[in-house]
């Protein structure tokens, strides 16, 4: 989990072509995190 987040993090674009749901759920993953702090 934490390697497709780094993915993300390193081609944002990119992963969200090949990944699109990879993308949603980093959004979320977001969220969560904000929810956190």
């Amino acid at each position: 989990m934490n390697t497709s987040v780094l993915v993300i993090f390193a081609d944002p674009n990119g992963a969200g072509k090949k990944q699109p749901m990879q993308k949603n759920f980093f959004e979320k993953f977001l969220k969560l995190v904000e929810a956190d702090i």
